[in-house]
Order: C-alpha cells, then sequence, then structure tokens
C-alpha cells in the first residue's frame, strides 16, 4: 500500500489527522520595567558622553529607561549607550530597563537577529555621524526601532 502525501505531513506533525496545519511554536517576547544593576548589562562603552548628559543623571537619574535583551543572567545593551555610560560616571549603581526576554521555539535566532541589527544601526550611526558635514547628527534610533519592532510586533510604541 503506497503511503500519501498527508501520512507523510502526518508523520512528520506537519499536518494533524484532522488534516489541519499544525501550529508551530513561535517564541513569545515579553518585556517588563526592572531596575538592573549597571554591571549585569553588557554594551561597549562610547568615546565620550556629553557634559550636560551627566549633570543631568546626578541631579535627576535615568529619566527615559535604557533597553535590554535578557541573556540569562545577564543583560545586552540595545538602546540607550550613552545614558548608561553617562550613568556609570555619575556614579549609579543600577538604572531603569526595558527588558526584552525571548522564550520559546525560535528565540536564539530571534536575539542574534536583534543583536545584528542593532550592530548594523550603531555601525550606520558612526558613519552618519561622521558624514554629516554640517556638525548635524542624524536621527539613528529609527533602525534600533525597526529592529526591536521586527521581534515584537505586538509591542507598544511608548516601550520603544
Amino acid at each position: 500500500m503506497p503511503i500519501g502525501n498527508a501520512s507523510i505531513k502526518r508523520a512528520t506533525g506537519a499536518i494533524s489527522k484532522t488534516g489541519e496545519k499544525a501550529q508551530k511554536n513561535a517564541f513569545r517576547a515579553e518585556t517588563a520595567l526592572s531596575e538592573i544593576e549597571i554591571s549585569k548589562i553588557k554594551f561597549t562603552a562610547p568615546e565620550s558622553v556629553p557634559a550636560e548628559l551627566i549633570k543631568s543623571v546626578k541631579k535627576y537619574g535615568v529619566l527615559h529607561p535604557v533597553f535590554v535583551l535578557c541573556d540569562g543572567e545577564a543583560f545586552t545593551l540595545i538602546s540607550g549607550k550613552l545614558r548608561l555610560q553617562a550613568a556609570i560616571e555619575a556614579g549609579l549603581a543600577a538604572v531603569k530597563a526595558i527588558v526584552l526576554t525571548l522564550e520559546g521555539s525560535g528565540a536564539q535566532t530571534a536575539k542574534k537577529e536583534v543583536l545584528a541589527r542593532y550592530r548594523q544601526a550603531e555601525a550606520a550611526a558612526e558613519i552618519a555621524v561622521t558624514a554629516d558635514s554640517d556638525g548635524q547628527v542624524s536621527d539613528i534610533h529609527e533602525e534600533k526601532f525597526n529592529a526591536i519592532r521586527s521581534i515584537g510586533k505586538d509591542l507598544p510604541d511608548y516601550l520603544l
């Protein structure tokens, strides 16, 4: 007796016995606002931080949270490099952060994609800053926004 196409699909889990397509396990993205110890956040420090920003952080703290990707016990910075460095220079031990946690099937791939897009945005920002001849810094946050938005379509804009 020949094996039919539907039998193969059921055996591999592509469809159920009723003929419906099986749901693939997708990763889940969750965000939460937390107080994170600066020592747990991995990032590359910028060359310089404006003195006004450091003065503001000393006086008011970090008003706009940084955005980090949860990676076990450590966190990888996605947005807020200057704010985080200003917090370090101001002597803060912790900052408010929006923590992005990815879980489930495909989460590792999504993490790699977010980090790759973030690094690409950072590289574009460095090029944009050096390429501006009139001294204007172009808006570099759009790429970071799009990178984070690509993995969390249901995230509200105010969290980004």
